[in-house]
């Protein structure tokens, strides 16, 4: 038999904060679709007792979403004022029913590897806010590796730009998540005959996104030629073998050469989009 198990359920914000500090190591837990049963110790927290982390809050040049939105929230009211990949990251997950339960929050404080929408959130510069009982922290999702102690996230904001192109692939199984499963986005901006901005990111394991990459490609002349690319595909690829970009962020390295193999497959396919 399992020990005893120490669970929270705060009214608001005060409590929950309280919480996170009067037991050992707590785990804060919303829609609970990730765990098959509640850590010895958590604090289960919901929008409909905590409304301020179930709001969804569109401004002219950004969308503030509450920790605890779900899926199926996020889908039904936000769905034409960010980028398409947004949410068909949203949409690869899971099944209407456990995205009526699943959160915002909770798929990018999951334990371990990382999970889907996190490619989608990094490459639009994504940026969370954390509350403590005496302090609030804003962090970018570039530089986010795990929850500061002590802390919950409360809100994540993402910016509402345009692209020209967009793409988001999700190799491995459908509507599942396992070992195979990645998830990848590429963001384009063209005009004038060239690229302006580029955004590419991936995550399996653990995610990537390389900045020395995406300011090799801003600028150059469209449309690309394939000499361009095969060249740009063998510098990435001594990059991710030698983890050249391993000091820009957290998430500037890749753990497996499958997983190199197949980003260098994605970037290659949306590369070609440019062509």
């Amino acid at each position: 038999m399992g020990g005893a198990k120490t669970v929270f359920f705060p009214r608001n914000m005060a409590e929950a904060l309280s919480c996170l500090n009067s037991s050992s190591e707590p785990q804060v837990m919303a829609g609970c679709t990730l765990e098959r049963g509640l850590p010895s110790s958590s604090i289960m927290v919901n929008a409909t007792q905590i409304e301020e982390l179930g709001v969804i809050d569109p401004h002219e040049r950004f969308i503030d979403f509450g920790s605890a939105a779900t899926f199926s929230q996020i889908l039904g009211t936000a769905k034409r004022r960010l980028p398409s990949v947004f949410f068909e990251s949203i949409e690869s997950i899971a099944t209407p029913f456990v995205r009526n339960r699943a959160t915002i929050g909770g798929n990018i404080c999951a334990p371990g590897r990382r999970r889907t929408l996190f490619s989608a959130l990094l490459a639009l510069d994504a940026r969370l806010e954390f509350k403590g009982e005496n302090e609030t922290l804003f962090i970018h999702l570039g530089t986010f590796n795990k929850v500061p102690q002590g802390m919950m996230l409360t809100k994540i904001r993402v910016p509402v730009d345009e692209w020209n192109i967009s793409i988001f692939k999700r190799p491995g199984p459908a509507r599942i998540f396992t070992e195979e499963s990645a998830s990848f986005v590429f963001l384009a901006m063209t005009g004038k005959g060239g690229l302006s901005d580029l955004r590419i990111a991936y995550s399996q394991h653990t995610a990537y996104r390389s900045r020395a990459l995406e300011n090799r490609l801003i600028g150059m002349r469209l449309p690309l030629t394939q000499k361009t690319v095969s060249a740009i595909l063998d510098e990435t690829a001594e990059r991710l073998k030698n983890s050249l970009d391993s000091s820009e962020s957290p998430h500037s390295t890749l753990d497996s050469p499958v997983a190199a193999r197949q980003f260098l497959d994605l970037l290659e396919f949306s590369l070609t989009q440019l062509m």
